[in-house]
């Protein structure tokens, strides 16, 4: 390739290597210039982090506002029926959207006998499972259980070996209660029911809600 030469006789090259170093330094500008004008828009950031408060956050008027699907009871709900499922047949497990239910669905004769109101010794393991998780609930969070059998509505004559069936559900829901209570469940935290639609079905349905530190405080304090 022929070199220009200038006036003077003097080898000034192609030109490339000029070009090519004026193109990197319009390109190094350009992305500092980038990045300089990168900055933070606080309204934006804003708005998002107000509407993944609404979507996760409590309903209105609860006493906290970060009781959401992230929130210690819910964890400690979700743990909880993991737990449940590898320890007994259970037939079904279902969370609330916000993670602050739980329900537990299993077979009856999971935990009881046929036509017996005891509770099944091979069961421990799953009631001592919800008695740890029902007496020490998170700081801030109260944990509570209904628990429901299904049986016949009270004038359904049908009766079993064992008696009448709907008197049999209320025995074995009393013996679950003393067992979960007996073995540490704090009785205020405890609830049984009867489901006359649900023939055969035990129920556990868990609930976490937040605790009103507010109403735990003496009103003196609260005057200063």
């Amino acid at each position: 390739m022929d070199e220009w030469r200038g006036d003077d006789g003097a080898s000034q090259g192609t030109g490339v290597w000029p070009l090519y170093v004026g193109l990197f330094l319009v390109l190094l500008t350009f992305f500092i210039m980038l990045v300089s004008l990168a900055k933070p828009d606080s309204g934006k950031t804003s708005a998002v982090v107000d509407s993944l408060q609404a979507t996760f956050g409590t309903r209105p008027g609860s006493p906290r506002d970060d009781a959401g699907l992230f929130a210690p009871g819910a964890s400690a709900l979700a743990e909880l029926g993991g737990d449940l499922v590898g320890l007994l047949r259970v037939a079904h497990v279902q969370r609330a959207a916000r993670g602050e239910e739980l329900r537990v669905t299993l077979p009856a004769s999971e935990l009881f006998p046929p036509d017996g109101a005891e509770v099944r010794e091979t069961c421990l393991p799953f009631i001592d499972r919800v008695v740890a998780t029902l007496s020490a609930p998170p700081s801030g969070v109260r944990l509570e259980l209904a628990f429901s059998l299904g049986a016949r509505p009270a004038d359904d004559t049908s009766r079993g070996e064992g008696g009448d069936v709907l008197g049999l559900a209320v025995r074995r829901g009393s013996a679950f209660a003393r067992a979960l209570v007996s073995r540490g469940a704090p009785p205020a935290a405890v609830a049984i029911g009867i489901d006359p639609g649900q023939p055969g079905r035990a129920l556990l349905a868990f609930r976490s809600s937040a605790i009103d530190q507010a109403a735990h405080v003496p009103a003196d304090d609260r005057r200063e």
